[in-house]
């Protein structure tokens, strides 16, 4: 095979800073530390302009990335530490049970958009396995030019086939790393096939200098030749964890709690993850930083050639509603609209008087005009397309919240309030406020917030109605993240660190409000303090409860009897410590580009197909998302209707 020059593309910019190519997030879960504006901050600190994010398999983190990014002025690439199979995903066995890592970074919104598929296919119940993976054969599939490959760090691809570990005996958790003999054969044959794959200037081998021990020194020194022999792309990588080399431990305690093992026993080599117990340079490191640890000018500046010619994502757009079906007497959907309002005062006021009906007439024509400027008389006549099916169905449903000022929602049956009799408001549901012109004249909005409670036993047939009416490839539901936070965050902590007995911290933790109760407070709290912190509120708001365990500082330290375990327990919270589906988002797609290609989907314990991306972002894709939450009071009140209409019931004094 041609040999490929490393050359440098020699720029003033290359001597600033660096490019990060191998950082992970908190969304690496109970693995990385850092929340995105922990790694802006540091790269603000490092003077970088230009960085990546590879969470461990998933794209949680890629929204907020892209938003907090553009906003700092700063390139946000987005990236993954793909997990790879030896075999074709859909052979579950035990050998191929077994992966690797490759980091795979976007270049452009075409190789996010390959990204995104190759994280919803290695995410499909014939895939995953113990892991979402591909194999490389698959992965080369969505290769095109548009992604760049990194690989040769600890348990990457490139590494297994060159390293294998020799322990003296076989009760040793970690033995020393050693090359196979035949090492750089296996190795050049890989880089090449890499080369050809991604193409020799999107592929790039990791120079990871820091002491990791263990042989490791010796085997950065062979990634070294081999990229001399084929002519590959030497770039440094630090694999980090967190931000700043003091949040060592909190990554370690957040392992520990992955691992259920205590701190202490993970120190002393009983750990599968022994490296991250070795070294607290597992950070997001300067320049310089990268040089003192022995990476070379080149492999530094080599980050910003590989990356030179990534472009800002362009993945973002208004929601587009789905045009329902209206009666062909109607050219347009406000008419159509207009009409059911009209049907809907006959049957909601059959008698009132003039001057209310004025009042009613007003109010109904203001709204109509707001929602036919911003667009959504598609919106709204879905939402009554549900709610009439629902009733069709015998299923109960019930509205929550402020649509319940919309009297165009009370005129179509969705809510059964008259917003004018108990003086409710239609701004509070939705105002002209929410949409934005775009310089291309094009409207940026957020949707209106229509809560649909349903019964819980007849939740998922209406999800199953939607989609019949819109394509299984098209509705879906979203993720939920289970965050570390108050209780469970001081318990989880206490048991990592083994230093507080399980009944005591049970105690303490009891003491605790529930988080729905203070909820006010802790908004304000977060203003102030930077996200919202229950054990901070209970220091400061509850000091007398809670100083005979620990006491807040004026400077904001924490002292006292467990102060150690206060302040890693405030310091983890709001860091994911797993997954799940949420209980009411329900996301409608109809942007002709199936979910499953347009978002990154995530397989759960219970169900795979959920999309990977927190409802608060959902609606930035194109895609709408509507709540749907299963209320069992629902459930019990249809028995009831039920028992009375068919008497079948008894009667107990």
């Amino acid at each position: 095979m041609q040999k490929h020059s490393s050359r440098l593309v020699s720029s003033p910019q290359m001597q600033l800073g660096y490019c990060p190519l191998h950082q992970h997030t908190m969304y690496s879960l109970l693995d990385g530390v850092p929340s995105i504006k922990d790694i802006i901050k540091r790269c603000k600190e490092v003077n970088i302009t230009r960085a990546a994010i590879t969470d461990h398999g998933n794209g949680y983190g890629w929204t907020e990335w892209m938003k907090q990014t553009k906003e700092a002025g700063i390139l946000g690439l987005c990236g993954i530490e793909f997990y790879v199979c030896q075999q074709h995903s859909t052979y579950q066995n035990p050998e191929n049970k077994k992966h690797s890592h490759l980091i795979l970074i976007a270049k452009n919104t075409v190789g996010y958009r390959q990204l995104v598929k190759m994280v919803s296919r290695s995410n499909r119940q014939s895939s995953f396995y113990g892991k979402n993976r591909l194999s490389l054969e698959e992965i080369a599939k969505y290769l095109d030019g548009n992604i760049i490959g990194i690989c040769g760090h600890m348990g990457s691809t490139l590494w297994e086939v060159m390293i294998e570990e020799i322990k003296e005996n076989e009760k040793d958790r970690r033995g020393v790393w050693h090359t196979r003999g035949d090492w750089k054969e296996k190795g050049k044959n890989y880089i090449e096939y890499f080369m050809r794959i991604f193409g020799p200037e999107n592929f790039g081998v990791e120079i990871q200098t820091y002491d990791q021990g263990n042989g490791f020194k010796e085997l950065v020194e062979c990634n070294r030749e081999l990229c001399r022999v084929t002519g590959a792309i030497p770039v440094a990588t630090a694999d980090g964890h967190y931000a700043w080399k003091h949040q060592a431990e909190l990554q370690r305690i957040l392992l520990c709690i992955q691992m259920n093992k205590t701190l202490a026993r993970a120190m002393e080599g009983d750990a599968d993850l022994g490296i991250f117990f070795e070294t607290d340079k597992l950070y997001l490191p300067s320049r310089e930083e990268l040089k003192e640890w022995g990476n070379t000018d080149e492999e530094i500046d080599n980050t910003l050639k590989i990356t030179e010619r990534c472009e800002e994502l362009d993945v973002f757009s208004a929601p587009k509603i789905p045009s329902t079906s209206i009666p062909k007497e109607y050219n347009r959907s406000i008419d159509y609209l207009t009409s059911l309002c009209r049907t809907g005062y006959t049957q909601r006021y059959p008698r009132n008087t003039r001057e209310y009906a004025q009042k009613i007439g007003e109010r109904v024509k203001c709204e109509l005009e707001v929602i036919d400027e911003c667009g959504l008389t598609d919106y709204f006549l879905l939402i009554h397309k549900i709610i009439n099916w629902c009733k069709d169905n015998n299923i109960l449903t019930n509205i929550r919240g402020s649509a319940a000022g919309c009297c165009i929602n009370y005129l179509l049956g969705i809510t059964h309030n008259d917003p004018i009799k108990y003086g409710l408001l239609f701004e509070r549901f939705f105002n002209k406020g929410r949409v934005v012109i775009n310089p291309d004249g094009t409207k940026t909005y957020n949707l209106p917030d229509t809560d649909i409670d349903v019964q819980s036993s007849q939740r998922q047939k209406v999800i199953q109605y939607l989609r019949d009416e819109f394509g299984y490839e098209n509705v879906g539901q979203i993720v939920t993240f289970n965050m570390l936070k108050g209780r469970n965050s001081l318990k989880d902590v206490c048991k990592a660190l083994g230093s507080v007995a399980e009944a005591e911290v049970n105690q303490i933790t009891s003491l605790m409000p529930e988080e729905h109760i203070i909820d006010d407070d802790l908004r304000v709290l977060a203003d102030d303090f930077g996200y919202r912190s229950i054990i901070q509120y209970c220091l400061q708001h509850m000091a007398q409860v809670f100083a005979p365990y620990a006491k807040l500082e004026p400077d904001g330290s924490i002292s006292g009897p467990l102060a150690r375990e206060f302040t890693i327990a405030r310091n983890v919270e709001g860091v994911p410590r797993g997954i799940g589906i949420h209980a009411g988002g329900v996301v409608v797609n109809t942007t002709g580009i199936s979910l499953e290609d347009s978002l990154p989907m995530v397989c759960t314990k219970k169900t795979h197909g959920i999309i990977a991306i927190d409802m608060h972002n959902v609606e930035r894709y194109g895609t709408i998302k509507i709540d749907l939450l299963g209320s069992i009071e629902l459930d019990k009140f249809q028995t009831m209707v039920t028992a009375l209409n068919t008497g079948r019931y008894e009667v107990f004094e």
